[in-house]
């Protein structure tokens, strides 16, 4: 059964005549909700972990919850004779507090005369755009904290942030040049096409054991990337390829 606008519209003033706002606010709150998960690329990477009051503290920085929780320590062996005895090591556990904030769209309001004059469900229809900006919110979030630990580790490696791109003195602990990038003999904003040396220099920086210039160790390596996130204009340039460049499989 098709629904037109003008029977959705006016189901939505119904439900608020017999159910009140509040939980025709919540039912469209859940809509959302659901609706939220599904479409965030951030999800497919971090799934969602719910959270009750028990799991939080307070926090000493400011006047909301966080959850701490440990970070993995890190660990060797040794191979000894039967007398010998292992190197002790005394056990410190790093910890991490995770913060917490909200995500909201704008508040919309309309009279409801002025909602019956629409031909267009202009209600679901703000929905689904509150729904997208919230989804855009959430995601440019989490590439800000994944942009500021690729800085941080980079830091750390090697002291500077980043290269020009006509430097070739490159030392990449965190951040890679294209291939494209590394032959331009000047600096340019110009994106240039994702190459299949590119994927495997991807591929293979969670796996290098990296070390500062005091020798400190900045990433353990031994990681296996399981996901990689790319726009869909860098996927695209898959299409100009050639049967070389594909080789066996992508």
């Amino acid at each position: 059964m098709e629904y037109s606008s003008e029977m959705v519209n006016s189901g939505f003033i119904e439900r608020l005549e017999t159910e009140g706002p509040t939980k025709t606010a919540a039912a469209s709150l859940n809509y959302i909700k659901d609706r939220l998960r599904e479409s965030s690329f951030t999800d497919m990477i971090l799934p969602n972990e719910r959270v009750v009051r028990g799991d939080l503290q307070r926090s000493t920085e400011h006047d909301t919850l966080v959850k701490i929780i440990d970070i993995e320590p890190g660990s060797r062996a040794m191979a000894i004779n039967f007398r010998g005895q292992p190197t002790a090591q005394y056990i410190q556990g790093k910890r991490y507090a995770i913060s917490f904030y909200t995500i909201s769209s704008l508040k919309f309001e309309i009279v409801e005369q002025e909602l019956m004059a629409y031909e267009m469900p202009i209600t679901r229809i703000i929905e689904e755009n509150s729904l997208k900006d919230m989804v855009e919110i959430k995601d440019r979030e989490f590439l800000n904290h994944v942009d500021a630990a690729i800085d941080a580790m980079q830091y750390e490696g090697t002291g500077y942030y980043n290269y020009s791109v006509n430097t070739y003195a490159y030392d990449s602990i965190s951040k890679v040049k294209g291939s494209l990038a590394m032959q331009d003999s000047t600096d340019s904003w110009v994106a240039k096409a994702i190459q299949r040396p590119d994927i495997v220099k991807i591929k293979k920086l969670l796996k290098r054991h990296i070390v500062d210039s005091s020798s400190n160790t900045i990433r353990a390596g031994r990681l296996k990337p399981a996901l990689m996130l790319m726009t869909e204009s860098d996927a695209d340039d898959f299409d100009s390829w050639t049967l070389e460049d594909y080789g066996d499989k992508l």
